[in-house]
């Protein structure tokens, strides 16, 4: 739970990230990611550009021996100037779904093998400190 953040004049620094599946002590985890202008993608022409993407990462989801890392689910989802990215997320045991926005889906299957990887999705950090003012703008 974050604590109560208040002020006119401060620096926000968010890093957002929602880990779900997720052990105690972080060692399994099933990551939902959103990269604003921020994923590579390649057209079918073969040229890279930016974009906005969904992404549903699964590399550390297993301790288990016989359960290989595979690349992540992506995702393209073109978010509007000013419009909030918006999940749904359904987690029934192994399978992970994320909606987003109403127009965009990813889903896998995950195999955790510890029986505390139920833990509750989490804003990995948020840091305030306040700004100092500049003369101009008193």
């Amino acid at each position: 739970m974050l604590e109560a953040v208040e002020g006119n004049v401060i620096e926000l620094v968010a890093e957002i990230g929602i880990n779900v599946l997720r052990s105690l002590a972080s060692e399994e985890y099933t990551a939902v990611k959103f990269y604003r202008h921020g994923y590579m993608g390649v057209s079918r022409y073969g040229q890279g550009h930016w974009q906005d993407a969904l992404v549903l990462d699964s590399s550390r989801s297993s301790l288990l021996p016989y359960v290989l890392a595979r690349p992540p689910e992506v995702a393209p989802l073109e978010l509007e100037d000013g419009e909030p990215l918006k999940l749904r997320m359904f987690i029934d045991k192994s399978v992970v779904e994320v909606f987003a926005n109403g127009r965009q889906c990813v889903a896998l299957r995950v195999y955790p093998e510890r029986k505390d990887s139920v833990g509750d999705p989490s804003v990995r950090r948020v840091t305030m400190r306040p700004c100092a003012f500049s003369k101009r703008g008193r």
